[in-house]
């Protein structure tokens, strides 16, 4: 995927940065490793946890299965830990919040559900750089609400987003503001004081269950659902709202995760 290689391209070349310590000849090198799931159907089974190329999107391998149908994902810097939301479908913990394990991709449920209406699920999640948790409450409501990651529980909708959503990603970009790409790729910023929705854009395709690259762009996925097996990824600016880049992925992937880290590397 060319815009991805193009990130790491230049986090290669301005990721290098001299530490502020005894050791003059120590750095810190920025890796980026993206995750992802797999769709979690009756059809498919549950859900993989699966290692992605960062500059590419290629498949790389399977971690292992999650147990349940994942439906949100993201990661939380401030604990380490890969959070995931299940669907309503799910038959063991449906509608519920769960822990992945990176290493081995088992999930752990949190508490005993969101606590959202049967039918329903909290089907994206983002989170901002205090560590507070959000999730898109969908269909009963289509609304922003907050996730508590020791009870499991959703808040209420925070307001009215005035949206009617399916298919959509959120993320939060590197100016912690919060944007959601709706199916057919309308972009919206969520307020979270209010959960009111601002027209901002038009990218002109879907971008499912989409997260920021930790060096800016959004990436997201160009379907969902069992008809097609194949799967895309979709570079945008959201800001000049162009495309930038899409490359072929993993057949059935659902959603995405970066996580980065700074490595020190004595030169």
């Amino acid at each position: 995927m060319k815009m991805i290689i193009r990130l790491v391209l230049v986090l290669f070349a301005f990721g290098l940065l001299t530490a502020c310590g005894d050791d003059d000849n120590l750095t810190y090198v920025r890796q980026v490793t993206m995750y992802g799931t797999t769709l979690g159907h009756t059809d498919l089974g549950t859900s993989d946890l699966v290692l992605l190329n960062s500059r590419t999107g290629e498949y790389i391998r399977t971690i292992g299965d999650t147990g349940y149908y994942v439906n949100g994902l993201a990661y939380d810097t401030t604990t380490g830990t890969l959070f995931a939301t299940t669907s309503a479908n799910d038959p063991i913990f449906p509608a519920g919040l769960i822990e992945i394990d990176t290493a081995t991709g088992a999930g752990t449920p949190i508490g005993t559900g969101l606590g959202v209406p049967e039918g329903d699920a909290i089907v994206c999640l983002a989170v901002n750089a205090a560590g507070q948790l959000y999730g898109w409450w969908e269909a009963g409501e289509d609304d922003l609400v907050t996730v508590d990651k020791v009870t499991g529980l959703a808040s209420a909708a925070i307001g009215d987003s005035g949206l009617s959503t399916g298919s959509q990603g959120m993320d939060f970009d590197a100016n912690g503001i919060l944007y959601l790409v709706n199916s057919g790729g309308e972009v919206y910023t969520i307020d979270t004081a209010t959960g009111a929705s601002t027209l901002v854009g038009d990218i002109g395709v879907t971008a499912h269950h989409g997260k920021f690259h930790p060096l800016g762009d959004y990436v997201g996925i160009d379907q969902t659902g069992t008809g097609d097996p194949t799967r895309n990824l979709i570079a945008a600016d959201l800001e000049s709202f162009e495309i930038l880049d899409t490359a072929p992925t993993l057949d059935y992937l659902h959603t995405i995760a970066f996580v980065s880290r700074w490595i020190p590397v004595s030169m």
